[in-house]
């Protein structure tokens, strides 16, 4: 398995549409990786949040910042779907506290 396909972090939660339907949402994280392009600097980090986007790589300049901006890309995705109307859950329905995983400001 290369860099660019292994993960450092999963999570599995579920959405609910307005309509009420239920369904689950796979989200994987990838380890940063060097892009190999032209820029000696440059990094990406896979990222795959299922049924929503199922593989994006997001690039930076350096590791962390291609890891941090994979998290806000992820934190992004789940929070149109809930101005969209959805809800984001844990499998016994609790609400998933999607603003506790980023700090305040990230996504401003």
């Amino acid at each position: 398995m290369s860099d660019a396909e292994a993960t450092i972090a999963t999570e599995t939660i579920f959405g609910q549409r307005s309509s009420g339907e239920r369904f689950v949402i796979n989200i994987e994280i990838g380890i940063p990786f060097k892009w190999g392009g032209t820029s000696p600097t440059e990094w990406a980090c896979q990222i795959k949040v299922a049924p929503f986007r199922s593989k994006a790589v997001i690039h930076g300049e350096g590791s962390l910042q291609a890891l941090c901006l994979a998290l806000r890309s992820v934190h992004t995705e789940l929070a149109g779907f809930i101005e969209d109307g959805g809800k984001i859950m844990h499998e016994n329905g609790d609400a998933f506290p999607l603003g506790a995983y980023l700090p305040k400001g990230w996504t401003d």
